[in-house]
């Protein structure tokens, strides 16, 4: 009896370990596959791209400063609200800029007066200097006449004296003439321009500057975008260059993709991306627009030191840009700035990509210099008294 339980479980061990080695095998054999099936899908698939879920949304945030102080009379925005370019967004109290534009507008008129009878007293001495050089030719003529008559005989010596005086009151007439023009001109410095005139173009450079403080007053949004970081409220007195709020301009957003150092090695400036939003979980698409010029650390405000005997190496990320499509981004929605993506690069394929430089400009600005010049065109003509004086537009 005791020999044929001792068969019996000698052939439960054999029976239990072959079917620990079919197990055994079989595992072996189930890894191998899968190791053969990513190797393969590595060499056709897996090699052509790189990924990682180290990216995030971006965008240009233009940081709006005050450029005079003074009172907040009026404020329309809050943070989320979406302005367009031009809108007007604050006031300033303006009650002593408008002062001060009316001091400088009446000191520009006041010199412009000034500048004019110079120059009219500069024409006032050419035309007397042009009446005491005939009166010295004339004089001049008669002095000679005059000493011939007298070696003739033909007048007295008493009428030669007088002649000579009056030649000799010309010649200090024509002397004086001079001066007093010279000095004219000096005092007047004219110029081809009343513009170059060292008074007038002083008095310009106040105007303009008391004219852009008025207007600063009043905040237009320089571009289009949805307010965020609001920091001012009604009434509030701010000081120049404080800042006030953001404006994040969603409509042009981009991916900025932390890939590693030895991801970077086939990354190429055009290759096509897909992204997927952590936000909405949908899926977009883009192209590398640029590699950054250095790695995130070294472009941090603290670089890392490695100069030390206890160095270790880490390996590094890269920023790359990643431009989204804006048809798609229109169809699926904007995203956040700050909100994390999923990016995946194509090494093989390429976008049509142009390596145009991107202008951004904003009329805004230029606007507000034309009129200024318009209003000062305008005292300038208004305060001259003669119509000949040369005004360049």
């Amino acid at each position: 009896m005791e020999n044929q339980n001792k068969e019996l479980n000698e052939i439960q061990v054999n029976n239990e370990n072959k079917e620990s080695k079919k197990k055994i095998y079989l595992v072996l054999i189930l890894s191998l596959g899968i190791g053969i099936a990513y190797l393969f899908y590595w060499l056709l698939i897996g090699r052509n791209y790189e990924s990682t879920d180290n990216a995030y949304v971006n965008s240009s945030q233009t940081i709006v400063t005050s450029q005079v102080e003074g009172n907040i009379t009026n404020l329309n925005i809050e943070d989320t609200q979406i302005v367009k370019e031009g809108d007007l967004l604050l006031e300033i109290d303006d009650t002593d800029y408008k002062i001060n534009l009316e001091k400088a507008s009446a000191n520009l008129a006041k010199v412009i007066r000034s500048y004019s009878s110079l120059v009219k007293d500069v024409e006032t001495s050419k035309a007397n200097l042009i009446a005491r050089e005939s009166d010295m030719k004339k004089a001049d003529e008669d002095l000679k006449r005059d000493q011939e008559s007298y070696k003739l005989g033909l007048i007295s010596k008493m009428e030669l004296d007088n002649t000579q005086n009056i030649y000799d009151v010309a010649v200090t007439a024509l002397k004086q003439g001079k001066e007093a023009l010279n000095n004219a001109k000096n005092q007047a410095k004219i110029q081809n321009d009343i513009r170059n005139h060292p008074d007038v173009k002083d008095a310009i450079i106040n105007y303009k500057k008391a004219s852009l403080d008025l207007i600063r007053t009043k905040v237009y949004a320089s571009t289009s975008g949805t307010i965020a970081k609001k920091s001012v409220f009604i009434g509030q007195r701010v000081t120049s260059n404080q800042n006030l709020f953001s404006i994040i301009n969603l409509d042009s957003i981009w991916v900025d993709a932390n890939l590693k150092e030895d991801q970077l090695k086939n990354v190429k400036i055009g290759n096509e991306v897909e992204l997927k939003s952590d936000f909405n979980g949908k899926k977009y698409k883009g192209y590398v627009k640029g590699i950054s010029g250095g790695t995130g650390s070294s472009l941090s405000v603290l670089p890392a030191q490695n100069a030390t005997g206890n160095w270790i190496k880490i390996v590094q990320r890269v920023p790359v840009k990643i431009i989204l499509d804006k048809e798609i981004l229109k169809e699926k929605g904007v995203l956040p700035i700050g909100t994390s993506m999923e990016a995946t690069i194509s090494l093989k394929s390429n976008s049509d990509y142009k390596s145009d430089p991107i202008s951004l400009k904003s009329n805004l600005y230029s606007l507000q210099e034309k009129e200024i010049d318009c209003e000062i065109e305008k005292i300038i003509k208004e305060n001259l008294a003669d119509n000949n004086i040369t005004v360049k537009q």
